[in-house]
């Protein structure tokens, strides 16, 4: 605030007092509060948005990282195995649980551009037609997907594969293989011997052994074929019993006979 004295027309002195500064300083005090009433407006939206978002994100989060280490490797020997349910290129429905746990089941995971695939699909084939007959339910899971359906196509018929082929999807929730990641596979081809009471008893990936494989199988199927004998072995001996019971039985009936018909002829 500034003072002047001056002597108006009336030769009267006077005297003004100059605004100027303060109301410069009276703008700057509103910019000012403006500025802190929009940072604290700002401040608490996005506290109200962080609180909001972090609860989503940690979630996420959680779930990413779960999925990571549950799907991050190959699920160990002895492991349940996973539950699964696929469609083949027809419509077909493949529920694990209609065969796993219930057969030896062999479960080997593939891509048309695989090129360890080309080699070891066509020995899987083998190994599955070999032992077929002692109970071995063998399938090759497609990691490629329907729209590659024409290279799946292709793939089969230059190699002469046998086997049924369901069809790997992506989930479209949580983007990962319905079968595939439940089964810790990342590398093509991945195999897994699965026995009947559901557990897994051996995996193998990429370069696979396939004298390993089959001996693993032929222990897997021994095992069912020793149960077979067994019962087998046990109804042959219930029936024995049964019809020694019945000759037993039919001999004394035979003898009641005779003697009643010698009793009738000395009474006669």
């Amino acid at each position: 605030m500034q003072k002047r004295t001056y002597t108006n027309q009336r030769g009267r002195a006077g005297t003004v007092i100059h605004t100027n500064g303060i109301r410069r300083r009276s703008v700057w005090l509103q910019v000012l509060l403006a500025v802190i009433l929009l940072s604290c407006t700002l401040l608490t939206g996005v506290s109200r948005v962080q609180a909001e978002v972090e609860p989503k994100v940690g979630e996420i989060v959680k779930d990413v990282t779960e999925l990571k280490e549950l799907y991050s490797s190959i699920i160990p020997v002895g492991s349940k195995a996973p539950h699964f349910a696929i469609k083949d290129k027809d419509g077909e429905m493949w529920d694990s649980k209609d065969f796993i746990g219930k057969e030896v089941t062999l479960i080997y995971f593939w891509s048309a551009f695989c090129p360890y695939c080309k080699e070891s699909l066509p020995k899987i084939n083998e190994i599955a037609d070999k032992f077929k007959a002692r109970g071995l339910k063998t399938i090759a899971i497609n990691l490629d997907g329907i729209d590659f359906e024409r290279a799946i196509n292709n793939f089969i018929r230059e190699y002469e594969v046998t086997l049924p082929v369901p069809l790997d999807e992506l989930t479209t929730k949580n983007k990962y293989f319905n079968a595939a990641d439940p089964y810790g596979v990342n590398k093509t081809p991945s195999v897994f011997l699965i026995n009947r009471a559901g557990e897994v008893i051996y995996t193998a990936e990429i370069e696979l052994d396939y004298e390993m494989i089959e001996k693993e199988v032929e222990k897997g199927t021994s095992k069912l074929k020793k149960k077979i004998i067994i019962v087998l072995i046990a109804v042959a001996g219930i029936l024995f019993i049964a019809f020694v019971l019945y000759l037993m039985f039919t001999k004394s009936y035979a003898k009641k006979d005779d003697a009643d018909e010698d009793e009738d002829e000395l009474t006669a």
